[in-house]
């Protein structure tokens, strides 16, 4: 197949209900990517080589359950974006199938429902999974113990896999296969991801507020898989699917909540890497680094560290989408 690539101009504005741990204002426009520092930088040919293997992650269930409580929830205008990508060459909704791969606890597949007649979600991780079926309550709904390596579907069958912050797990050239297998003709694959979540721009203190937080990054960074440079790059050093059609964005797609700072460092504690550098170091040493994040976080806010559940924040994260028809 050839592959062309489309810049998508589109500016659209949405508004969500209340979700998750506090308020979620979901929009998106047309604003300046706000990209993860590659602190560990790999050489590209490196990083494609680790995109063709595989990997486990979030098999705890004390991780997942951190990983279900303060992982960001995508904007809806994802999946409008996803269905308008699809259009005019196929079939408005409701689609008759659609898999997400690598499902987490469930925040992306949430998004699905309502515009599908049935879902199916699937993640490498028992404790995923077990997450995701307490978060996916849909009728249509059905999440299983899986890989996106080998989907337990019949040949041309899907009209939509998604994989939202997981595909640098993943095999990406089996992956691939895979998804050719299948889609329907004219079925699309859309592959999301996300960069830390961090103070909006807005915020005054935006910039020495993410700076602690990438000290907490270059801390732990030893104890990350060499496979988050590959999202740090927000994929771009990941081999491509070669299929028909092709649309990335960057920069239209990001959620905004307002958060406490007791909730941004409940975030940090999700980072696998964070998680690992607990597990090498010890709970002691876990703590004395956030104690100092949250304290240097707590004073540039103008409160004290035994105030941080009052701290208020406006949080941003910013997703970008890979979008391809068969």
């Amino acid at each position: 197949h050839s592959t062309t690539m489309a810049s998508t101009t589109l500016i659209r504005t949405q508004v969500s209900p209340i979700l998750s741990l506090c308020v979620y204002r979901c929009v998106c426009l047309a604003v300046s990517p706000s990209l993860s520092l590659a602190v560990y930088p790999s050489h590209h040919s490196q990083t494609q080589a680790l995109a063709r293997m595989s990997t486990r992650q979030f098999e705890n269930a004390g991780h997942s359950s951190l990983y279900a409580k303060f992982r960001p929830v995508p904007p809806p205008s994802l999946l409008d974006h996803i269905l308008a990508f699809r259009q005019p060459s196929c079939p408005p909704p409701p689609l008759n199938l659609a898999v997400d791969v690598g499902c987490g606890s469930g925040q992306f597949t949430r998004l699905l429902p309502p515009h599908c007649t049935s879902v199916l979600a699937t993640d490498v991780s028992q404790a995923q999974v077990d997450q995701a079926r307490k978060q996916l309550k849909h009728p249509n709904v059905e999440v299983m113990v899986g890989g996106g390596e080998k989907m337990e579907v019949d040949d041309s069958s899907v009209d939509l896999v998604t994989v939202c912050q997981a595909l640098h797990w993943m095999d990406v050239d089996k992956f691939y296969q895979e998804v050719e297998r299948v889609l329907v003709p004219g079925g699309t694959l859309a592959v999301i991801g996300y960069h830390f979540t961090r103070p909006a721009p807005t915020m005054a203190q935006c910039a020495s507020l993410t700076e602690a937080m990438m000290k907490v990054y270059t801390t732990t960074g030893p104890f990350w898989s060499n496979r988050r440079a590959l999202v740090d790059s927000a994929y771009t050093t990941i081999p491509m699917a070669k299929f028909s059609r092709v649309e990335r964005s960057d920069t239209e797609h990001f959620t905004e909540m307002e958060a406490t700072l007791d909730d941004w460092a409940g975030y940090l504690k999700s980072w696998s890497g964070v998680q690992a550098f607990t597990r090498e170091k010890g709970e002691d040493a876990a703590e004395e680094m956030m104690e100092e994040f949250m304290m240097t976080c707590a004073e540039l806010m103008g409160g004290k560290v035994n105030e941080s559940a009052g701290i208020r924040l406006q949080l941003r994260t910013q997703y970008w989408v890979i979008l391809y028809q068969k």
